[in-house]
């Protein structure tokens, strides 16, 4: 069944990690004195981090956190079959610009081949027109079920309920549902409680890694409304768990993907050297700012995000990220179309666990353009046991 709790963000918006000490190199004066004020320096930062560490419970609770997500997730969360066959079948697919929505909507479209059903993909563009224009398209596509990625529901209300008055299910992913839209969606995937979680679990591991004193930078995109209380759960768990910890938000936006966005990020930690994690909001925004950091000199930054791809898997694997809270997006892609193939056929839906895991570079010796292995590799066998009725 769905679960109710309420929206974090109301106002229209346009679309859908240690410190690492530096210990200064001696330069003039006797190479005495100079070795000795740098050792003296790096051993008052040690001794003031294990202080914080010793005083702060949070701390330890959140090196267990980080533990608990360094597994590969083993369960794929379903256990009901699908009691009905819903081959033949159509589903469209909403699908914002931001390259983790085409990736979740090619392994939507790899389940439901499985399951004889078609998937037609329908770009939403970044604007209130195409965004309009996008879901028109969707309901005069007729189809059985209709998934919305990422874009908020006031900016397809009205298509919405028209898709609800037909009696045709909707299951959202990442996506700021309206309350006067709850009536019409049937499933919310990566609702605002999980959203909240992840920023719970990126804040969790600057803590652990800085022994409490981290000071991080944010970069966020506000026009995916439904990814706030990810970027509020991280500033309120550091407030709350970390008092020597710093917080700001870097505002930017998903067009300027590898564009503008390194150069913001080397503008904003040239004026702000004491910031030693640079958290993304997901895993596309750090795109070219290994590059970019390199090419300015700046050393001793780890790079943190969540919902990462190819991209980040690469980082990782050459010492340039130091790690991805990375969706299962494969298992994640079937689960979405498991509760869409229920609904189809009247089933009651459950949303299952996020699977999700941190990935670094103990266990990023995948191929990167592939997802990480799940801990379970009959996962899909799996869920083809479920689905036998259409299989």
């Amino acid at each position: 069944m769905r679960q109710e709790h309420r929206p974090a963000v109301k106002m229209l918006v346009l679309a859908v990690l240690a410190a690492v000490a530096l210990v200064a190199a001696g330069c003039g004066g006797s190479d005495e004195s100079d070795d000795g004020a740098s050792t003296g320096a790096a051993a008052t930062q040690e001794a003031a981090a294990t202080q914080a560490s010793e005083t702060n419970p949070a701390v330890e609770e959140a090196r267990a956190a980080v533990e608990a997500k360094s597994q590969a997730p083993t369960d794929i969360g379903v256990t009901e079959p699908l009691k009905e066959s819903v081959r033949g079948k159509k589903v469209v697919f909403e699908q914002c610009l931001a390259p983790i929505c085409a990736l979740i909507g090619s392994q939507v479209k790899d389940a439901a081949q499985h399951l004889g059903v078609d998937v037609q993909i329908i770009s939403t563009g970044a604007t209130p027109d195409t965004i309009t224009k996008a879901f028109n398209a969707g309901v005069a596509a007729d189809p059985d079920a209709l998934i919305g990625s990422t874009i908020p529901t006031v900016l397809w209300s009205a298509q919405a309920h028209e898709l609800k008055d037909k009696g045709i299910p909707i299951i959202t992913n990442a996506t700021l549902v309206d309350p006067k839209d709850k009536d019409a969606v049937v499933a919310e995937f990566y609702d605002d409680q999980v959203t909240a979680s992840v920023g719970v679990e990126d804040a969790n591991f600057v803590i652990a890694d800085s022994d409490g004193t981290a000071k991080t930078v944010y970069v966020f995109t506000p026009e995916f409304q439904g990814l706030f209380p990810q970027v509020d759960a991280y500033r309120d768990k550091l407030k709350a768990d970390c008092p020597e910890c710093s917080f700001e938000r870097l505002d930017v936006k998903s067009t300027d993907v590898g564009k503008v966005i390194p150069g913001r990020v080397v503008s904003y930690l040239q004026q702000h050297p004491d910031v030693k994690y640079v958290v993304f909001q997901y895993g596309d925004l750090a795109t070219g700012v290994p590059q970019a950091l390199k090419a300015a000199g700046i050393e001793g930054v780890k790079l943190v995000s969540s919902g990462g791809g190819p991209v980040n898997y690469q980082y990782i694997q050459a010492g340039e990220q130091d790690r991805d809270l990375s969706l299962y997006l494969d298992v994640y892609g079937w689960q979405i179309m498991d509760a869409t193939a229920k609904a189809m056929v009247g089933q009651d839906v459950t949303v299952p666990p996020l699977p999700d895991g941190w990935i670094t570079q103990d266990n990023d010796d995948f191929d990167a353009k592939q997802q990480p292995p799940f801990g379970d590799p009959d996962w899909k066998q799996k869920f083809l046991e479920l689905w036998k009725v259409s299989t």
